[in-house]
Order: structure tokens, then C-alpha cells, then sequence
């Protein structure tokens, strides 16, 4: 395998624990320092459900949240949706 690859999947882990261990905020506490690019992890009860990075996070994290978002904007809550109500396969039309 590349070392280069390598190198950075072996710097993974530790940022996933990091991840882990941050206290879960709602969307609407998010901190006004919080740093505008990086990776987020939406859970639910403990259970983690969607991981996505961005390079705004604010806005991401308010896409995903939004009434009328769409499954370009919120692909998350359009999982969800699809899999709440059987409808697995999107069709997009």
C-alpha cells in the first residue's frame, strides 16, 4: 500500500475517537467559535446515524435541518424518510 495513504489512514483513528467524545449539541446551540470547515456526526439516542464533512459547517448543519430542504440539501433526513416508510430506492422523479 502507498505510504502516503497509509500515513493518513493510520491519523483516522484517533480523530474518530475525538469525534466520539465530544458532547452532542442541537443544532440551534451550535458554538458561535466552532471552526467553519471539519467533520460532523448527527446521532440520535446514541445511535450515530450520518457523517458528513464540509467546509461550512454552520450551514451544512442548518441545510440538514431546514423545512423544504430537498434530497440535495438534506440527504440525511431524506434517508431517513426513505427508510422510515419502506421506500429504499429513490427514484427522483
Amino acid at each position: 500500500m502507498d505510504a502516503v495513504f497509509v500515513t493518513h489512514v493510520d491519523a483516522l483513528r484517533p480523530k474518530l475517537q475525538h469525534l466520539l467524545a465530544m458532547e452532542p449539541l442541537k443544532p440551534t446551540a451550535l458554538s458561535r467559535t466552532m471552526p467553519p470547515a471539519g467533520i460532523y456526526l448527527l446521532s440520535e439516542a446514541g445511535r450515530h446515524l450520518y457523517v458528513g464533512r464540509s467546509n461550512s459547517l454552520r450551514h451544512r448543519i442548518a441545510l440538514h435541518c431546514r423545512s423544504g430542504a430537498t434530497h440535495r440539501t438534506a440527504a440525511f433526513a431524506f434517508r431517513l424518510a426513505r427508510e422510515t416508510t419502506g421506500n429504499v430506492v429513490p427514484t427522483y422523479q
